[in-house]
């Protein structure tokens, strides 16, 4: 599972770079076309260049969503590594609340006067 996932947070990290740079050079497209008075050409560049940014922004959704899928399968099996060598160890561990004296609210002397 971990290997598909990574495929296809690959990919699509790929699918970003590609939209990015198709979005740069249809608006530098539409700019070179709109200087040489054609107009109509341009609009259709610049939609093209919008369209593709749009998608762009999808794909990283979808990326970071991938990725936060594959950090919680890399967290699950570290916590349970870390469970293992320390549960023996935490359950030896008594809470530093139960450790301290009843009557510590009325030593201090800072307490409501």
């Amino acid at each position: 599972m971990a290997n598909k996932v990574s495929q296809r947070e690959g990919n699509t990290r790929l699918t970003i770079g590609l939209l990015s740079g198709m979005s740069i050079v249809a608006a530098a497209f539409a700019i070179y076309i709109g200087l040489r008075q054609d107009q109509p050409l341009a609009i259709v560049a610049l939609v093209f260049a919008i369209a593709c940014g749009v998608a762009a922004c999808l794909s990283y959704r979808q990326y970071t969503a991938l990725r936060n899928i594959r950090w919680q399968a890399e967290l699950a099996e570290s916590n349970k590594e870390l469970d293992r060598v320390l549960g023996e160890q935490r359950s030896a561990v008594t809470p530093l609340s139960q450790d301290l004296p009843l009557r510590a609210q009325e030593e201090n002397p800072f307490a409501n006067r």
